[in-house]
């Protein structure tokens, strides 16, 4: 009987702190609820004080941007935070780019093409011994070794006045 009386009263001092855990662990916000608590303006450390750490950083365009992986009910969600100067500009799903990767390849193509064609027209322009002074039509164009030369002589200048 001693150890019946024995069992309750451990039982009945260790319920109150069993039933206080359980309050304090189903009090918990979700990381859902918390990350909603993150508004335009403020900043990091604020951000940080609600959602905590982000589960990784970048800086793109000037701003720095914060992903956070957040799980409710089984399902991952992916949410960002974007900072100009330290400030929070943007709360949200993940921002997709306005034009994919491909398309972007396929402007960059035609632009470099571009850049080849005014290279060629420049390297076959006349009086060009290998390099000139200047690449805007109707400019005078001076052949590099004037340049030099040029520079030369007022170096030599600059030496003999000190």
């Amino acid at each position: 009987m001693d150890l019946m009386k024995s069992l309750n009263q451990t039982l009945l001092r260790a319920c109150p702190w069993y039933f206080v855990c359980l309050l304090f662990l189903g009090c918990q916000t979700s990381p859902i609820v918390e990350f909603s608590r993150i508004n335009l303006g403020q900043d990091k450390s604020d951000v940080i004080e609600h959602a905590g750490g982000p589960s990784w950083k970048d800086r793109k365009n000037g701003m720095d941007r914060w992903t956070y992986i957040l799980f409710q009910d089984g399902v991952r969600l992916e949410r960002q935070v974007l900072f100009a100067d330290g400030i929070v500009a943007y709360v949200g799903d993940p921002i997709e780019p306005f034009i994919s990767a491909e398309e972007q390849d396929l402007i960059n193509a035609e632009k470099n093409k571009e850049l080849d064609r005014m290279e060629r027209a420049v390297s076959s322009a006349p009086h060009s011994n290998s390099r000139r002074s200047s690449l805007f039509p109707g400019e005078k164009t001076v052949p590099i070794e004037e340049l030099s030369s040029n520079t030369k002589k007022s170096s030599e200048r600059a030496l003999q006045s000190k």
